[in-house]
């Protein structure tokens, strides 16, 4: 059976597309083309191996926990690769820590200190760098969690937000790195020089349970290394 009249006088018109058709031809995109690339050593902690393009990961920890280190360890790996990322209230990122990590430097846009208008830098810097990394000093409104979490997917734009306590992101979080605790290596009694420090982490993604991993930011060498990692029962 035809769609079309058997008059030759009638105008044809072209049956509508139906929907389920309709999602089957769309483009597909490539699997590489929805995430953002992470050092080899961190893909084994993170949901499919790769920061997820339009999502927000939250990177909980004390002052001088490694946090920030972290954060910059997962944003390493994109700006090596061209891509453009973001950093904004981190006033003194370590120029030459970052290198260390792999970052590429030129591939990486600075803002120290945004002030009171950090929410609109943020939201700014989410339409022209692909990875953001934006360090919370207080509770961030849910309006405001609101409003970045979508201009991040509209973009296709990675958010890391950095913060001491969890609770300042209101809103549920797609990856979550928890540091429960952060010690050095390398000191004796009275000498020696920090080495490598280990970071023991919760690591909470959407629909998996919850993991307990060790990582080494920096291990003696200077590279990130995942030491272990185990689940946590049901949690």
């Amino acid at each position: 059976m035809f769609a079309f009249s058997d008059d030759a006088n009638q105008p044809r018109r072209r049956p509508p597309v139906p929907s389920a058709l309709r999602d089957l031809a769309r483009p597909v995109v490539a699997a590489a083309a929805r995430t953002l690339p992470v050092t080899q050593s961190l893909s084994s902690i993170l949901p499919r191996g790769a920061l997820r393009r339009g999502s927000v990961s939250v990177v909980s920890g004390s002052q001088g926990s490694g946090a920030i280190s972290l954060a910059l360890a997962l944003a390493a790996e994109a700006s090596a690769q061209g891509h453009w990322c973001g950093v904004v209230g981190i006033s003194d990122p370590g120029a030459t820590a970052m290198s260390e990590v792999g970052m590429d430097l030129r591939r990486v846009l600075f803002t120290p200190e945004p002030s009171k208008r950090w929410l609109e830098v943020t939201a700014e810097l989410l339409d022209g760098v692909e990875l953001l990394i934006v360090r919370v000093q207080a509770a961030v409104a849910f309006s405001a969690a609101r409003r970045l979490s979508a201009r991040a997917r509209e973009r296709r734009a990675a958010l890391i937000i950095v913060t001491e306590h969890r609770q300042y992101w209101p809103l549920p979080a797609d990856l979550g790195l928890s540091i429960r605790s952060s010690t050095w290596m390398g000191i004796g009694r009275g000498d020696g020089h920090l080495r490598s420090r280990r970071l023991e982490l919760e690591v909470a993604a959407r629909g998996e349970h919850l993991r307990l991993v060790s990582v080494w930011v920096p291990s003696q060498d200077g590279a990130i290394l995942v030491a272990h990692g185990h689940g946590h029962g049901d949690a």
